[in-house]
């Protein structure tokens, strides 16, 4: 599954832990308060295809977390 950020670049979206971190290729290509759109299939309950979120962290190199809000924490 693929998200895209708002330059239109992909990313591959991995895995969605418990601890609520998504693994993606690069967490480098994204920026605090990117706004991101999931597409494809999704096997996450928590994640609406369609939605915009944005991108809340970035823990490591290689995962971010989301929000539904721009500054929002969830």
């Amino acid at each position: 599954m693929n998200f895209g950020n708002n330059a239109g670049n992909t990313n591959g979206l991995t895995n969605i832990p418990s601890n609520d971190r998504i693994t993606v290729t690069s967490s480098a290509d994204f920026n605090l308060y990117d706004p991101v759109v999931f597409t494809g299939t999704i096997f996450a309950s928590e994640i609406t295809l369609g939605q915009t979120y944005y991108i809340k962290s970035k823990p490591t190199s290689t995962t971010v977390t989301i929000s539904s809000a721009i500054d929002g924490t969830t």
